[in-house]
């Protein structure tokens, strides 16, 4: 497996929005494929970014993104490590723990100080990979934590 940029693999955008599509709908409510589409447009440079899991073959194994904002205006939060998606085939494979690495890697590079996410129900992992829970809120109906990791 390896890590890539979206900027390497720009193809991939339509089926990063089709996976995205169903998996975040509660978060952003309305969306459709072409306002995803829109939104990996963004991320092809360096912040913005995605950030890809290929296998050995070049088949998509998962994604995740640094972005300024996912929380609506929680601006004083930012950056945010975004859209943690792992398809299933590769679940319990690793593949999440890498990207979600190499999302904390790239902010530190980007001189960030820290780097923050929100959670329904992955706090102990987060936790086991040294994020802190810094407040317990409702978001957009559910209830979430908000946790921080310094970079």
């Amino acid at each position: 497996m390896r890590i890539l940029a979206l900027q390497e693999r720009p193809e991939l955008i339509p089926l990063l929005a089709t996976l995205h599509l169903p998996q975040w709908q509660a978060a952003h409510p309305g969306w459709t494929q072409a306002d995803w589409e829109k939104e990996f447009q963004r991320h092809l440079g360096d912040f913005p970014c995605t950030l890809l899991a290929l296998s050995a073959e070049n088949e998509l194994l998962g994604s995740a993104s640094l972005v300024e904002d996912d929380m609506n205006g929680a601006t004083d939060y930012t950056p945010w490590l975004a859209n943690v998606l792992v398809l299933p085939a590769a679940r319990g494979s690793g593949v999440g723990g890498k990207l979600i690495a190499a999302i904390e890697e790239k902010a530190a590079e980007l001189t960030w100080p820290s780097l923050h996410l929100f959670t329904e129900d992955q706090q102990a992992l987060y936790q086991r990979r040294g994020w802190q829970e810094i407040h317990f809120l409702d978001f957009e109906g559910k209830d979430v934590s908000l946790m921080r990791k310094a970079l």
